[in-house]
């Protein structure tokens, strides 16, 4: 329910916004990428263990919309954001096993942000919400690995931007509230995935 309330609530802000004056609204494109490092442990139980091999950029593209206030502006965005994660598969058995596996996401990411303008410099503060779409996993293929996704992740984002022209760039910190997913099971292992990167983000959006 609190998934359907944000995404209401970023949606209400996008229509509404058409009876402001000072308004304007364009298409957006950047690249990101999650505070993770080779090594970092995913998964670790008895006789298998799942870290990060590699962590590769996430791209992604959609549209936003910024109402122009007295003191600040409001700026919601619809994006859609793919990323990919290389995992090392170890298992320790009779029969060692050394593998990278891949897999890959497709988000729907919602950003809602306050921020103020002086001259061509901005900055700003807010709040993101992912929406799972799809995911792919090789992982799915050995051990009978499961990975029980949450329906939404949120996190927090400060900013810092430059207006030049009809062209906005945008340097976002974002820090995840929520972890990956709730749970990874292997075989009959279950263990909880408290991972929760930060994430760096650079945006270009062009004014129409």
């Amino acid at each position: 329910m609190q998934r359907y309330k944000y995404i209401l609530s970023v949606l209400l802000i996008l229509t509404s916004s058409c009876i402001y004056s000072q308004i304007e609204a364009g298409f957006r494109l950047g690249i990101s990428s999650y505070d993770l490092k080779v090594g970092d442990l995913l998964f670790d139980h008895e006789e298998t263990k799942i870290t990060i091999n590699e962590a590769q950029y996430g791209h992604h593209f959609g549209f936003y919309t910024r109402v122009q206030l007295p003191v600040v502006y409001i700026e919601p965005s619809i994006l859609f954001t793919s990323s990919q994660t290389s995992y090392s598969l170890n298992n320790y058995t009779d029969q060692p096993l050394n593998t990278v596996f891949k897999e890959s996401y497709l988000n729907l990411d919602l950003p809602l942000v306050f921020g103020t303008k002086l001259a061509f410099i901005r900055t700003s503060i807010g709040a993101i919400a992912h929406v799972k779409l799809t995911s792919t996993s090789e992982l799915f293929e050995f051990y009978n690995y499961r990975e029980k996704a949450k329906s939404a992740k949120y996190g927090y984002l400060l900013g810092l931007g430059f207006d030049l022209w009809n062209l906005r760039l945008d340097f976002m910190y974002e820090n995840n509230l929520s972890s990956y997913s709730e749970y990874i099971k292997v075989g009959d292992s279950k263990l909880t995935n408290d991972m929760n990167p930060s994430r760096l983000i650079l945006n270009l959006s062009i004014k129409l």
